[in-house]
């Protein structure tokens, strides 16, 4: 929760009033945190999990400008140096 999301889904909840509070401009994101949850740890643990649902229904894809053939990633006598002694197959 002590990260730009959580921020402000806790910032959507006091404009909401699910929580009645009031940040100092230079709190940290971890100190907001900490005065939502002693104020209402429910409203904390609901945002909280909304988060974790999110993430868990959404990836980021990251690759390379170029594509990249990956059949050369692994050939030869790379492939048997990467596998060592083991048998390959």
């Amino acid at each position: 929760m002590a990260n730009d999301d959580g921020q402000a889904r806790l910032e959507q909840a006091v404009e909401q009033g699910e929580l009645a509070l009031t940040f100092k401009e230079n709190s940290t994101q971890a100190e907001i945190v900490v005065q939502a949850w002693l104020a209402k740890p429910d409203v904390v643990f609901r945002k909280h999990n909304e988060l974790k649902l999110n993430r868990l229904s959404s990836f980021e894809y990251l690759r390379s400008a170029e594509p990249v053939d990956r059949r050369k990633t692994f050939t030869g006598h790379d492939a048997a140096r990467w596998a060592g002694s083991r048998p390959i197959g």
